[in-house]
């Protein structure tokens, strides 16, 4: 291998802790919090950000929305993990409340809350849907006694009695996600679920997040590289079909990763690790990292004019981040190596050095 990139390729290995455990948290760091496997536990710190974003239900389901155009209000729906505007028609103060005290962590009382809606006498599908969403989201993610077993009975009971509501979708999903993850009878029986959301409900918005937790009972849970490649053809395939979806930047960074870490397919990986950063996650810490996974992907392919620009980029963006200093290592050396070729450099003493560029790819 080249020095220069033994020396400062920081995602060449694919090890087996790191996908099943820090690499597959990185990838869904503030993006997927839903992937985890809650039979096996919910770290507090994803728990309290899952229950904050999905308290903000209650005021994306009863705000008025002035001014919002249809895409605008879907879009913002979608960011809370809930689906197309459905107004309650008898209980809208008390679910109110309810998706009030579970934005406020206050889950025993968003428990008892949603449990008066779904028990009153004579209530109507919308809010009754409602009220079985919201407790299976309390039993869920109860932060001291979650009942998995109670959360998979209401999100059951929205898609068998009400299959043709909008909500059905998302119920499905969190039903899939309730399985065992970490064995492969729960993986197989999570992926029923999923496969449910994307053939029986088209045209929902789930169907996006849901080919995300599809691709990812395969994705950072194995070595087997069929496997792999398995979980990267949902995520390529739902691209292709839905190539401006609000989450295909996520999809792009996980095809890239796998198919340049774990396959060394650096060809197949380089569209979408330069789609990732081209379309930038909301997180800006996240964009020098991106940059230095393209940069280091056009490196792999031998093309260090064109990684040379992401490397730059580091420094104009994120001068401060910890890609920095190594991106500027390889700025030097990339332009010491292009001097070599162009016969630019003609003192002897600047090639006298460790640091020259002669052994970068050609």
């Amino acid at each position: 291998m080249p020095r220069l990139l033994m020396v400062l390729d920081k995602h060449s290995d694919c090890q087996a802790d790191a996908l099943r455990s820090a690499g597959a948290d990185r990838w869904d760091r503030g993006i997927n919090p839903l992937l985890r496997n809650p039979a096996s536990g919910v770290r507090r710190g994803t728990s309290l950000l899952l229950i904050f974003l999905l308290g903000l239900i209650g005021s994306a389901m009863f705000a008025d929305g002035a001014g919002e155009s249809e895409e605008q209000r879907r879009l913002r729906e979608y960011r809370v993990l809930m689906t197309d505007r459905q107004d309650a028609e008898q209980y809208r103060d008390e679910l109110t409340v309810a998706w009030s005290h579970y934005s406020a962590l206050n889950i025993q009382e968003a428990t008892r809350a949603f449990a008066g809606v779904r028990t009153a006498e004579g209530v109507g599908e919308r809010d009754l849907v409602q009220a079985l969403y919201g407790l299976g989201l309390c039993y869920r993610f109860h932060m001291h006694r979650p009942n998995f077993e109670e959360a998979q009975a209401c999100f059951d009971e929205i898609a068998s009695r009400f299959p043709q509501n909008r909500v059905a979708a998302w119920a499905l999903m969190e039903r899939g996600s309730l399985e065992d993850l970490e064995t492969e009878a729960g993986r197989v029986a999570a992926r029923l679920f999923f496969g449910r959301v994307l053939e029986e409900y088209p045209e929902s918005l789930a169907i996006h997040e849901t080919a995300l937790r599809l691709a990812g009972t395969y994705l950072g849970r194995t070595l087997d590289p069929e496997l792999i490649r398995e979980g990267l053809a949902v995520l390529e395939k739902h691209i292709e079909r839905h190539p401006d979806n609000p989450l295909v930047g996520t999809m792009h960074y996980r095809v890239g990763y796998f198919y340049f870490a774990c396959l060394q397919d650096y060809e197949k990986a380089l569209p979408h690790s330069v789609a990732t950063s081209t379309l930038k996650m909301e997180d800006p810490y996240r964009w020098p990292e991106d940059y230095w996974h393209t940069a280091m992907n056009f490196m792999r392919l031998n093309r260090p004019e064109e990684a040379l620009p992401w490397f730059e980029k580091i420094l104009i963006d994120k001068p401060t981040s910890r890609e920095a200093f190594p991106a500027k290592q390889m700025i030097e050396r990339i332009n010491r190596y292009l001097d070599d070729q162009r016969g630019l450099r003609r003192d002897p003493a600047d090639t006298d050095s460790d640091d020259s560029g002669a052994d970068l790819p050609q």
